[in-house]
C-alpha cells in the first residue's frame, strides 16, 4: 500500500510499498520501503530515500536544520 496525498511525483521516480508522501513533492528518486516523506516546501529530486525513513518538517521557530546520518552520508542543501 502506498499513499499521496496532495503530493506531486515526479517523472523518473520509483516508490516501494508501505510509502506515504503527504503534502510534498518528489522527482528522479527513489524512496524504498516503509518511508514517510510529509510537509516539504521544497521539492525532492535526484535523492535515494532507504527503509523506514521520516523526512518532515516541524513549523516551530527559530527554524533549523537537524540530520541524524550515517556513515558515508552525503547531504546537498541549497
Amino acid at each position: 500500500n502506498v499513499t499521496f496525498r496532495d503530493a506531486y511525483i515526479g517523472p523518473f521516480t520509483a516508490i516501494m510499498s508501505a510509502v506515504e508522501i503527504l503534502g510534498s513533492e518528489i522527482e528522479h528518486s527513489i524512496v524504498m520501503e516503509g518511508s514517510r516523506i510529509t510537509g516539504l516546501t521544497d521539492r525532492v529530486t535526484d535523492s535515494l530515500i532507504g527503509r523506514n525513513v521520516t523526512i518532515s518538517r516541524y513549523p516551530a521557530k527559530p527554524a533549523a536544520l537537524r540530520f541524524m546520518l550515517g556513515d558515508r552520508s552525503e547531504v546537498g542543501i541549497s
